[in-house]
């Protein structure tokens, strides 16, 4: 038996490669902000993973970058306070990226630092 959870992601979601599996030590139950403790905490809009061109604003900054196999990835912190991995496909035209490229002294993302290639 495994202790691991798999869910049923929406087809936008599984486009963006989202991992639906998760350990079961990381579920919990959702429980809704106490509104005497935190008053007008209403839900918050949350990113939309079509392919809006106008989201720019919910990006905070982009943190690191990573290769996995040939393609580039980065490491998103949203305004909203989450931090994600996205395709390099869909941070291209941010504001971001021209100052993260700017901040690792590189002028096209192609020149972002690799990891070592491993020798056997």
């Amino acid at each position: 038996e495994s202790s691991n959870i798999k869910l049923e992601l929406p087809e936008d979601l599984k486009r963006r490669n989202v991992h639906p599996t998760f350990h079961m030590d990381m579920i919990r139950p959702h429980l809704a902000s106490d509104q005497d403790y935190f008053p007008h905490r209403d839900a918050l809009s949350f990113y939309d993973f079509g392919n809006d061109t106008e989201v720019e604003f919910f990006v905070e900054e982009i943190l690191d970058h990573r290769w996995n196999k040939n393609k580039l990835e980065f490491h998103i912190k949203w305004s909203l306070g989450d931090n994600t991995w996205e395709p390099y496909e869909s941070c291209k035209e941010l504001q971001a990226l021209t100052e993260y490229l700017n901040l690792q002294g590189v002028s096209k993302p192609s020149l972002l630092s690799k990891p070592p290639t491993r020798r056997r």
